[in-house]
């Protein structure tokens, strides 16, 4: 399980968005 996350980070702070956006809904 590698996650390369320092790759696009900003991929990644989108999809974090998007489950705050869900949670917080």
């Amino acid at each position: 399980m590698r996650i390369r996350w320092m790759e696009k980070p900003q991929e990644i702070v989108k999809k974090f968005c998007d489950k705050l956006m869900l949670i917080f809904r």
